[in-house]
Parts: C-alpha cells; structure tokens; sequence
C-alpha cells in the first residue's frame, strides 16, 4: 500500500502546489528572500525531501517575522509533504494542520480544501480509516462544489485504496471511474487503470484485470512514468502466479528487478524479490531461491517493511525445516510470529481507536442534534415572537394609513365641497347681473318701442331665463347647450339693435358639440361686453361678433372679436374700458375652475388693431381644458 500513497502525494505536487509557487509573484519585496527560499525547496521536494528540509529550515527566521499568510501556509504545507514523502504521517499531520489554518484564517477555501484532502491521505497511510474518510469526503464535497477536477480525483483515488483494503472492490471501482473522468494527464490515467485491474485481480476477473493491465501499461510508457511501470510489470507477474503460469509470472518479476532501482518503490522491490523465491522455490531451485528471499529481506529490514519481514521469516523457517535445521526454523518462527503479534496488535489498537472515534463522534453528534433542536425550538419561539409583534406592527401601520387617508378624504371632500360652493356662489353672482342688465334694456324697449315690440322682447327674454336656469344648475353643461343659450341672447339683442348687430358660431373641433363640456355662463359675460360696451355705443351701421371654437390636443381655445370702440387705450391690455361687475366675477371664477379642475383656466382681453394702428375692435382669449360630458 505505501506505494499508492506515494503515488497520491506526487499527485498533489504535480498538481496544485507548482500553482501556489507561481502566484508568488505577486509577493511584496519585503518577503522576497522567503519567497525563494520556498521556491528552491518546492524544486527539490519531490526527488529529494531531505535536502528540501534542510532548505526549508533556513526559513525558520523569517517565517517568525514575516506577515504574509500565505507564505506561512505554504511554509508549514512543505513540512507536512516532506514528512509525508518520508512515510511519517504524525509528523505530517503536525504541519499540515498549521497549513490549513493559516488557510482558513486568509481565507484561501480552496487551498484549505486541498490540505483537507493531504490530511485524509495521512490518516490513512496510519490506517485509521474513518478519520480518513471524513477528511477525503469533506474534501470531495467542496471540491465538486468549486469543479476542482485535481481534489476531485485525488479524493476518490484515495476513498477507492480505502474500500479496495476494506474488500469493498464495487465502491472502489465506482471511485475510481470517477476520478477517470477528471484525471488530465496520461502519468495520472495510467496510474488510475491500473488500480483498475488490482481491484479485478482482487476479484479473481484475471481476464479483466489483464486488459486493464496492458492498458496502464501502453499509457505509462507513453507518459515516461517509470515507477508505475514497474509496479505494473508486477501486477501482471502476480496475476500470472494466481492463475498458475509460473513462467509467465516469472518472466515479468525478472524484468522488474533488471529496472533501475531508483524507477522502482522499496516495497515493490522486496515482494518482487520474495515472489521469485517462492516460484524458485517450487520449481526445486531451493538455493536460489533462498538467495533472493535474503535480498527481499535485506530490503524489508533496511526500510522496515515489518509486514514483509515477518512473511520473510515464515517463509525462511519453512526453508530450514525442509534442509532439517529445526533450530534455524524456530527462530525464523517465533521472529515471524513476534512481528505478526506487533502488527496484530497496532490494528486493534486502531480499531480500538476507531471505535473510541466513533463513540466520541456519535456522543458529538448527539449533543449537535440536541443542540440543533433546543435551537429549532428557540427560533420557532422567537419566529412566534416575530410574527406577533409584525402583526402588531401592521395593524397599527394599518390603522394609522387608514385614518391618514380618512382624514385626506375628508379633506379633500371639504375642499371639493368648497369649491362647488364657490362656483355655485359666483354663478349666482353671474345671474342677477346678467338678469339686471336684460331687465334694463326690456324697460328701455318697453319705453321707445310700440306693445307689440315690447311683448316678442319679454317672450325672448323669458326664454333665455329658462335656458339659462337649467343650466346654472350643472358644473359643466355641453358646447352645444352653451351655443343655444348664447343664441337665444343675441337673438335677444338683435331685437333690439337690428341689423347693427351681426354674429357668427366658428365651430373647429375633432369631436361632436354634444361631447365636449364647458363651465356655464364662463362666455356669455365676455359676449354681453362685446355688445354693450363694444358694437351698441359704436356709431356704424353694422358690427360683428365672432365666436371661435378650436381645440390643440388636450386644451381648448375660445376667441371672441368684435369691431365695436375697443379698450381705453390708456388702461392696462387685460381690463376692460368699462371695469363690470361681470369681468370681476369672471377672473375670480377663472381662479376657483383651476383649483376645481387641477388644470389652468385663463383668459386674455386685448385691442384689435388695423394695419394704420386704429383700434379695431376687442379680441378675447379664453384657454381652457378639453373636457367631456358625462353621458
């Protein structure tokens, strides 16, 4: 197994932390000095730990001094691979944590996820599974949350070594398929399917695990990748001597042990070595064989491989037994047997901390979920709280709104009912002065004229009373109406005037006169000037009054023109010669039909003027909104 873990760290190295060096550079220059020192040690971490120790140390000083966190967390990132390429993984978990705090403390997620997965790896190397499984799962959640394919297929190589040494070989290929999908380079591929065809040949699915195996094999040559070669040699010589080819399977354990030494893993070396002697051994070559079994022991001792060790002496015991030397036997024996006892002892001791783990994880959990309930119920309590005091809240938003807008109803109502007050008041107003002035000129014709005269007069007159009744009665009556009550009133006055009185209804609007809406009695004071003051005291056989009606989107405008005497040159344009009742009630009207309508109602009185600058006549001006009857 420790050649998988060696297997995963190179990996990460490869990986991820050539990436950290290279972002140094955007390092301050105060930390320049730290900077390199992390640079030479990265360059030499891999092929030569200790040299990148001694490196690292150098670095002791300014790490104390130094306030880049970064820095400090890549620093205690290199001790832990150091002490993790060296196989001590206690030492590496010292480092590694400091790393990932320094990590989190930034923070830098990404970087803290990636020592979670350095961590898990540690754990188990020691072979303590379920810690391992909880950092390895930590970080593959975060890491597919983040696409990172690098953690996401470390992670699973590193859960399958798990289910592969717990027989679990479904989950671990499932594992494996998967960091398939995210592997980028042919040294990681290759790697990959050959773990592939250890989890078949632990299935006894020789066929399978042969194809897997020469696939892994074509992809590391292609990668340059001598140390999975060699561990791949051996796998096909294992699974040549389980499906009982000895010359096979001793065909590719002699090409392993011709490589480089340095291309293959001390572990690797020492089994090889041991399984030679064991087909050596059944083919009658005992002394050979026993001579590479003492180079496989050689190499477990050097590199305290005690598991292959205690298999070595078992196996060097039953060699002596064969030659008769029974005491040789009995020390290989119990030196076997001692080994054994030690290993079987380091996994209870395991187990027993796992359980203990386990019990203390459970005790935790159940205190969480106790937490988490006491808490459920403390927010539904303060939810409670919350709704009540919103609903309170609301209510007396509520009631306050509504009173606001009670009472700016009611305001706007008093208002409303002011204004119509007001109007109604001036149209009063209107009323009796227009009345005064017909009942003048009745009595004047009733004087100078004969009876009969007199009585079409009064039957006229009576007329117009009625029509104008009727209509003082509403707040907008229809253009149409309007233009008949003021008919009826210069028919009124042609009775009396005759022919020097001559009028005419400009009609230019985009709608029917029975649509469009105007104020009562707003002309007929403008009209009734235009007679009295304007064409009756003008020596001319004839005068004219003019009423145009035209509309311009959303406004309307009046023009009233005679050519009677026209204003006092000498008073102000807007006032008339003769300052009537009438004009004073109809500017204040004007006034109260603005406020009524929200929208502008005004008028201008002014002087027509011929061409040698001679007083023409009166022309007025009336703006008003385009309104619409009620129907």
């Amino acid at each position: 197994m420790k050649l998988k873990y060696l297997f995963l760290i190179i990996f990460f190295t490869g990986s991820s932390i050539k990436n950290l060096v290279a972002n140094g550079d955007t390092l301050s220059p105060k930390n320049n000095e730290l900077k390199q020192i992390l640079d030479n040690a990265y360059k030499a971490i891999v092929a030569n730990p200790d040299s990148a120790k001694e490196i690292l140390n150098s670095a002791d000083k300014l790490i104390e001094t130094t306030n880049d966190k970064s820095l400090e967390a890549l620093y205690f990132r290199y001790k832990g691979l150091i002490y993790h390429l060296k196989f001590d993984p206690n030492n590496a978990l010292t480092y590694y944590f400091l790393s990932q705090q320094k990590y989190a403390a930034i923070p830098d997620s990404i970087n803290a996820n990636l020592i979670l997965s350095s961590i898990g790896s540690c754990y188990m190397m020691m072979g303590e599974y379920l810690s391992a499984k909880k950092y390895l799962t930590e970080a593959l959640q975060f890491a597919e949350t983040k696409n990172d394919s690098i953690t996401i297929a470390n992670s699973c190589i590193n859960l399958s070594y798990i289910h592969i040494d717990q027989k679990e070989h479904d989950i671990a290929e499932a594992q494996l398929l998967k960091a398939l999908r995210y592997v980028k380079t042919d040294m990681q591929k290759g790697r990959l399917i050959n773990n592939l065809g250890e989890i078949y040949l632990n299935q006894n699915n020789y066929t399978k695990a042969l194809e897997h195996y020469r696939l892994a094999l074509q992809t590391a040559y292609k990668a340059n990748d001598k140390l999975i070669v060699s561990t791949i040699l051996s796998n096909i010589g294992v699974l040549y001597m389980n499906s009982s080819q000895n010359d096979s399977a001793y065909f590719y354990f002699k090409k392993v042990v011709k490589l480089n030494p340095e291309h293959i893993d001390h572990y690797l070396l020492a089994q090889t070595y041991k399984h030679i002697a064991s087909l050596e051994f059944d083919a009658g070559d005992k002394l050979e064989a026993k001579k590479n079994m003492e180079k496989s022991l050689a190499i477990a001792e050097q590199y305290s491989l005690k598991r292959v060790v205690a298999e070595n002496y078992d196996w060097l015991s039953i060699w002596h037994k064969d030659h008769s030397n029974y005491r040789k036997a009995y020390e290989y024996k119990a030196l076997a047997t001692e080994i054994n006892d030690s290993l079987f002892n380091e996994a209870k001791s395991r187990q027993i901390k796992e359980l203990e783990t386990i019990y203390q994880n459970k005790q935790k959990q159940s205190e969480i979920e106790l937490l988490t309930e006491q808490n459920k119920a403390s927010q539904l309590v303060l939810r409670s709280n919350r709704v009540i005091i919103i609903s309170l809240s609301i209510g007396v938003i509520l009631i306050l709104t509504l009173s606001i807008l009670l009472f700016r109803q009611h305001k706007l109502k008093t208002s409303a009912k002011s204004l119509q007050m007001e109007h109604q008041l001036l149209r009063s107003q209107m009323n009796p002065h227009f009345i005064f002035n017909a009942l003048g000129a009745i009595q004047n014709q009733v004087l100078q004229k004969p009876a009969i005269e007199a009585t079409t007069y009064i039957a006229s007159f009576a007329k117009l009373m009625r029509s104008t009744l009727n209509s003082s009665r509403d707040e907008l009556i229809s253009i149409e109406s309007d233009i008949e009550t003021l008919t009826e009133y210069l028919t009124l006055q042609k009775l009396r005037l005759k022919e020097k009185l001559q009028y005419q209804f400009n009609i230019d609007l985009p709608y029917s006169t029975d649509e469009i809406a105007i104020p009562p009695m707003l002309l007929q004071p403008f009209i009734e000037n235009a007679v009295e003051h304007g064409i009756a005291k003008k020596d001319i056989p004839e005068g004219h009054i003019n009423i145009t009606f035209k509309a311009n989107n959303d406004r309307m405008t009046i023009t009233i023109e005679d050519d009677g005497i026209g204003l006092n040159p000498n008073s102000e344009p807007t006032n008339p010669k003769h300052v009537s009742l009438a004009s004073k009630i109809t500017h204040e009207r004007m006034l109260a039909l603005t406020k009524a309508y929200k929208k502008e109602f005004n008028y201008s009185i002014s002087n027509r003027i011929n061409e040698d600058g001679t007083i023409a006549g009166v022309k007025v001006i009336l703006e008003i909104p385009l309104l619409f009857c009620n129907k």
